[in-house]
């Protein structure tokens, strides 16, 4: 599945609201945080901490990969 530029997160705010909306899905491996929206579409965004990895370049290859 491909993730159009429209189906994205992008902006701080995005990210903030679903945040802020504290409802979430963990597990050892991924946390899922999820805010309902009144779209026909879900809309996704991806976030790899430092902690996984340091470089920035293997960070975007895994959100790639995601997507």
């Amino acid at each position: 599945m491909i993730v159009s530029a429209l189906t994205r997160l992008k902006t701080p705010q995005d990210f903030s609201s679903v945040f802020n909306f504290r409802s979430r899905f963990h597990g050892r491996l991924i946390n899922i945080y999820f805010k309902p929206n009144n779209l026909n579409f879900n809309r996704y965004g991806f976030i790899v901490s430092k902690k996984i990895n340091k470089k920035a370049v293997d960070r975007n290859y895994m959100k790639r990969t995601l997507r």
